[in-house]
This record gives structure tokens, sequence and C-alpha cells, in this order.
């Protein structure tokens, strides 16, 4: 039965041809694709302007401060945090053994006093150090750039199990926590490759005033756009 034959072959090379999409799809292929089609500036300006535009998401840094030559750290830092439109923003963790928590919500931020247990309230007219607290921890500090010099797409990675967009680059940051102490900045950044947000960052730069010094920043975004409640201290 000739026509039974070619039913089958015609068959079953629709199923060949499925399976093969089916694993070009799954493998990233056409993501791929898609993301050299656009200029990787492009790219990462799409994921940092989509990451801020969140409505929330959770986040972790880390930080050190290395110097070259000599196994010692001299500062260390190691926070999570939380971040809700349009205004609240809470930070746990620790920074150079201590603890901190800290809570900003509009113009009125909280930090916990740990020797008394008492949370200390921040007013608007009294900010300024609460402000250059924020910057030194918030992760979107770390992402206003006023140029962006050697940006390379350096590909997709596997990290913890994602497939992940790699870029480096050299940004003029703005941001007074790294712009005056810091120089030499160079970043390493990971995105997905679905909706370009960010997922991983890694910061290193010289210190300027510290011979042979230099810093280690880590951060890592996830939960976007999840349902998190950051209220005032009771």
């Amino acid at each position: 039965m000739p026509w039974l034959f070619v039913n089958k072959r015609k068959f079953l090379l629709l199923c060949l041809a499925g399976l093969t999409l089916f694993v070009f799809w799954g493998s990233g292929y056409f993501e791929s694709r898609s993301a050299g089609s656009v200029s990787p500036q492009e790219i990462l300006q799409t994921g940092i302007q989509k990451t801020l535009a969140s409505r929330s998401y959770r986040f972790q840094t880390e930080a050190k401060m290395v110097t070259e030559g000599k196994a010692r750290v001299n500062f260390t830092g190691k926070v999570a945090g939380e971040w809700a439109a349009p205004d609240r923003i809470r930070i746990r963790g620790s920074i150079m053994n201590t603890p901190v928590d800290f809570i900003r919500i509009g113009d009125t931020a909280y930090l916990k006093d740990h020797s008394s247990g008492r949370w200390l309230t921040i007013p608007s007219g009294q900010m300024a150090g609460a402000e250059l607290f924020y910057a030194e921890l918030s992760p979107a500090a770390y992402f206003k750039f006023k140029d962006i010099s050697n940006l390379k797409y350096k590909g997709r990675h596997k990290v913890d199990g994602e497939r992940l967009l790699l870029f480096e680059l050299s940004p003029a940051v703005q941001n007074p926590f790294l712009e005056l102490p810091l120089t030499d900045v160079y970043y390493k950044v990971w995105l997905s490759p679905k909706d370009y947000r960010l997922r991983r960052a890694e910061l290193r730069a010289r210190v300027k005033d510290v011979e042979e010094s230099s810093v280690e920043i880590k951060l890592f975004f996830q939960d976007y756009d999840k349902s998190i409640a950051i209220e005032a201290p009771v």
C-alpha cells in the first residue's frame, strides 16, 4: 500500500521536524539568535531599565576589600534585602561583623540599634547620613552609569542551573560611594535571556588612596514582581 508508506514517511518527517524544533527551542537556540540580532548596548540598557522598573525583587550583596599580594581581607559585608515599588526597601545582614537592619519607606528611614534592640527613626530632615548608607547598600545604586565603555557580550553561561547572558563592561558610575574612592571599575553582568533582567553582577575596582587594594562586590537578584510587604517597625 504505497499511500500508507508515504503517509508514514510524512508522519515520521513531521515528528522529526517537531523534535528538532523542540530541542532547538529548549536549548535556547532561538533566544540566542534573537539576542544576537540586538546590540549588547541595547540589551544591557533594556535589562537595567526593566530591573529598576520591576514592582519588587529580592537581592543579596557581598562586598570585600582585599590587599593585593597579601591574603588579607580588610573589609567584609554581606546583606540580603527586599525592594517594593515605589519606595520601600529593607536590608539585613552584617558589615564588618556589625549587624545591620535598615528600613526605608518614602522619606523616612529606620535603623535598628542592636545593643538596645530599639528602632531609631530618621525623619526626612535628617536623611543625609541615611542617604549615603542607602547608596552603599541599595543594588539600584550600582547600575546608574554616566557612560559605558569596553562593553562586550561574552555569550551564554550556565550559572546556578540557569543559562544566562554574560556581559563585561567598564562603566563610569554615578554613585558617590563608588565614584569618589574607586577607579578602574569593571563589571561582569548576567542577564536572563527571557526578559533581560539582572540575575547576577560582579564589580571589581581599585581603591584610589590605598596602595594595592581593591574592592570586590557581588550582587544577586531574584523573585521579581513577587508579593513583598515592607512595613515600618512597630
